[in-house]
């Protein structure tokens, strides 16, 4: 994919843990109509992606370009060692 485009359709260029709510603990199960719909928008939504010009260029390109646009890096492990772990902080604490 070029550099600043976008294919934009609802959530999904959210960053990853900003999407959609999570199902609650107690499992709620979806209705057989929104079921439905999810099949309708999900079919659409990669009727999309398959038809945009930098995929069908060069998908794998264009997968990696949409993760790096919404995939956010984990921590270095540099900076990790500077905060140090909990059980480190918690001894810290004692002291």
């Amino acid at each position: 994919m070029a550099a600043g485009t976008q294919i934009q359709h609802g959530p999904y260029n959210a960053p990853c843990g900003q999407g959609p709510a999570p199902v609650s603990a107690s499992k709620k199960s979806m209705s057989s109509k929104r079921r439905q719909q999810l099949v309708v928008d999900e079919t659409q939504h990669m009727q999309e992606v398959l038809s945009h010009p930098a995929f069908i260029a060069n998908p794998f390109a264009a997968l990696q370009e949409h993760l790096s646009n919404t995939v956010t890096a984990p921590a270095s492990k540099e900076k990790l060692k500077e905060r140090g772990s909990k059980s480190d902080r918690r001894y810290m604490q004692d002291e």
